[in-house]
């Protein structure tokens, strides 16, 4: 097996108000025009769609918010792949440019979630695990 840095986030999607001051204050200029852009029905999965792709990305990097997370904008889909989306992100000295797959989860009805790893060709296997009946 080969080693390779990992970051995982998983969210809640509650609707809520205030996402859109959230995205002009922590997302690229690119993330908020899309978001802008999309029927407000769509905005909380689109919003935390976004949101679990960066945070998959700052733990992979290891890094945490010392990279602020308007300094790199990830692809945009609320749709799981069964090949990842590419990014490609220089983050000036913290984190060496390189080449990052990231995966858009489904973990569960009213989650998001992202996973990011370092380098391509991975393949993902996911599987659901269902809680067994509690027998007294």
């Amino acid at each position: 097996a080969t080693a390779s840095n990992v970051g995982v986030d998983l969210e809640y999607i509650r609707a809520q108000s205030e996402y859109a001051d959230i995205a002009r204050r922590f997302f690229s200029t690119a993330e908020v025009d899309y978001l802008s852009a999309l029927p407000s029905h769509l905005y909380a999965e689109a919003f935390f769609s976004c949101w679990t792709k960066k945070e998959a990305y700052l733990k992979a990097c290891g890094e945490g918010l010392a990279i602020p997370l308007n300094s790199f904008s990830v692809p945009l889909t609320t749709h799981p792949m069964d090949t990842p989306v590419d990014l490609y992100v220089a983050s000036k000295d913290k984190v060496p440019a390189t080449r990052w797959s990231l995966y858009t989860l489904r973990p569960a009805p009213g989650y998001a979630g992202a996973l990011a790893i370092d380098g391509t060709g991975w393949r993902l296997r996911q599987w659901q695990w269902k809680m067994p009946q509690r027998v007294e």
